[in-house]
């Protein structure tokens, strides 16, 4: 039985002659010999061949995806608020077709940490929010529904600012 240090040699030597073989990082490769005189000229990308332009994109959507890093909530004299914060700035919808539920919905967004997606539970503030619950929903263009369980209905007023999207809710 190899030691854990045998182990690590058996491991490190082939990967540090790997390292040492291949060129440097940001050094350009050795250039090759073209056998055209043309000008270089930058590919375009072309769709793979069994599907449609059209069905790559669909008219006004877009896909930039970006990633929440923050589920938050914050306790003030007048409101309640329920926060998120994004890599980077991201459309959103509310939804409030549910009764003492409000859904916040990120489009084209990500949950890349589980710590993210869990629940916060906000019952023992005076306040109109029982608890929130991020979840992730799975599709051509996943989208993340932070919903907001609430104790009663309460009014609300949606900030956007940067990468932050909150909800406050009258106390």
């Amino acid at each position: 039985m190899r030691t854990p240090h045998q182990r690590l040699a058996a491991f490190a030597i082939p990967l540090l002659l790997l390292l040492t073989s291949a060129p440097a990082f940001g050094k350009d490769a050795p250039a090759k010999k073209s056998e055209s005189t043309a000008p270089a000229t930058t590919a375009t990308p072309t769709p793979p061949p069994d599907l449609p332009v059209e069905k790559l994109i669909p008219p006004g959507q877009t896909f930039e995806k970006t990633e929440l890093d923050w589920v938050g909530f914050q306790q003030f004299e007048e409101v309640s608020r329920v926060f998120v914060r994004t890599v980077k700035p991201v459309e959103y919808k509310v939804d409030t077709s549910r009764p003492n539920t409000v859904t916040l919905i990120l489009e084209n967004t990500r949950i890349p940490l589980k710590n993210n997606a869990r629940i916060l539970p906000t019952s023992h503030f005076d306040s109109p929010v029982l608890k929130v619950i991020p979840r992730i929903l799975e599709g051509p263009t996943p989208s993340t529904h932070i919903e907001i369980h609430l104790r009663h209905q309460a009014s609300f007023k949606k900030v956007q600012k940067n990468q932050y999207v909150a909800l406050d809710f009258q106390r």
